[in-house]
């Protein structure tokens, strides 16, 4: 399964979480992001001490292809999330500037009606490999990183309609990811701020927990089990 843990400030940060079975680490950056974590200096630090076995995401707020592709060579990474209003038009010229890119559009849950992030499935799916859902939150306009769960049964519906894998996340935590996997039976997960301490950074106890119950899920559904 694709687990992924968003937003760490720095490698000390990083280094207690590599060896916990997570598949991927992201982090927002650059223009739109409402809250930064780290400078982008820190950022390539972060992404050049990943491991083989776990993959750098960017998130990004940035439409325009060229940029895109700019922004993740400059940071060494091979994954990008597009969270802003990139066309599919420019999604195309990126997935061909950059064959090497993987690409995961995310699909926000609360932002759009439902037949509308089903048109999205359709329009971007011939140019990135994998979709997320996200939560919107109407209160400060934030299109994740929002520790809100939205209505899980979306999901499950672009899980069904979708050609691509999709990823789930929104408020995800140790305590609901494994009822959420259950419901949802997305390709993977994602969490941010339900994985942090009171400080803000990731609590390693929490990211092991969050890992072992979206796993135990993931069999539960290969057996057969239901939720």
């Amino acid at each position: 399964m694709f687990v992924q843990v968003a937003g760490v400030h720095d490698t000390s940060e990083l280094t207690p979480l590599l060896s916990l079975d997570i598949t991927h680490v992201a982090l927002p950056l650059g223009p739109g992001v409402r809250e930064q974590d780290l400078s982008l200096e820190k950022a390539g630090e972060v992404f050049a001490n990943l491991p083989r076995s776990i993959a750098g995401v960017l998130i990004t707020y940035l439409r325009d292809a060229a940029e895109i592709s700019e922004f993740c060579l400059r940071l060494g990474c091979g994954w990008v999330q597009l969270h802003g209003e990139i066309s599919p038009a420019e999604a195309r010229r990126l997935s061909v500037m950059r064959p090497d890119l993987k690409i995961i559009k995310s699909l926000v849950v609360g932002k759009k009606k439902e037949e509308d992030l089903f048109k999205e499935c359709r329009k971007f799916s011939a140019n990135c490999h994998m979709f997320i859902t996200d939560t919107y939150d109407p209160g400060t306009g934030a299109c994740g990183a929002t520790g809100r769960v939205h209505d899980w049964e979306v999901s499950r519906s672009i899980v069904r309609e979708s050609p691509l894998p999709v990823i789930l996340a929104g408020g995800l935590d140790p305590e609901n990811v494994y009822e959420a996997v259950m419901s949802v039976a997305p390709a993977g997960v994602d969490a941010h701020t339900g994985l942090e301490d009171s400080r803000g950074r990731k609590d390693p106890e929490k990211v092991r927990e969050f890992v072992r119950e979206a796993l135990r899920a993931e069999q539960d559904l290969l057996q057969g089990k239901n939720w």
